[in-house]
């Protein structure tokens, strides 16, 4: 499931990058593009973003690494909610709100700097969600599967901030271009190494994750009082 959605991602990723070719190669001739293809794309970006954020909150709850099931789904849920609440919010001023003619970027908007906000606290999140699950982890190689996803994924968390700062720096006529650069390769590096860690030639071999099967998480969720089932 993991690498699936992992695919998924990257699929909408790829989709969003071919959209916005399209409009940018209309905008070139017409003068105002594919404005439908743009927004379609938005979408995409969006959706992608929050399906990453959400697949890495749960596996920092042990889901699909040491347990078939998350450690608080209650809490995963609000996340979803809030986060959700938050990508909306910026996806519409995206589409609505910001003007072509404006040389304001979108993170230095409300909603972006909500959105922020909102990332800041998630990954304070996310670093508590894996420090518990560390904690409960006997298998040596699980828990050193933990810190390399703590350290690679508090990366992917903090580069935002550094790509939100190069923007604010950088003239109006060449931000889009060098911050959607960074932002695309940021998060497609981020999908694609969690589909390698999670491919069963990595995880079984290096790291044991769930034992290798599906049958082997369920019967450890059903013993460890500290999972509840989604």
């Amino acid at each position: 499931l993991v690498v699936r959605a992992s695919c998924g991602v990257l699929a909408l990723l790829v989709a969003c990058e071919w959209l916005d070719t399209i409009h940018w190669a209309s905008y070139g001739s017409n003068g105002h593009g594919v404005p439908f293809f743009h927004t379609l794309a938005d979408l995409f970006d969006t959706v992608a973003q929050l399906v990453l954020l959400l697949l890495i909150l749960a596996l920092a709850q042990g889901y699909g690494v040491c347990s078939a099931t998350v450690r608080d789904p209650r809490a995963l849920r609000v996340v979803a909610v809030v986060a959700g609440m938050a990508y909306a919010l910026l996806f519409f001023w995206r589409v609505v709100g910001e003007s072509r003619e404006s040389t304001l970027y979108y993170y230095e908007s409300a909603p972006g700097v909500i959105a922020l906000i909102i990332r800041a606290l998630l990954c304070a999140y996310f670093l508590l969600s894996v420090r518990m699950t560390w904690r409960e982890e006997s298998n040596p190689k699980t828990r050193n599967f933990f810190l390399l996803f703590t350290g690679l994924y508090l990366l992917w968390f903090i580069v935002l901030v550094f790509i939100v700062l190069i923007a604010a720096a950088t003239p109006p006529v060449y931000r889009m271009r060098t911050v959607e650069t960074m932002y695309t390769l940021q998060n497609f590096t981020a999908s694609s190494v969690l589909a390698l860690l999670f491919h069963p030639a990595v995880s079984e071999r290096f790291f044991e994750l769930g034992g290798g099967s599906t049958e082997a998480l369920v019967a450890k969720a059903l013993h460890n009082p500290a999972y509840t089932s989604l």
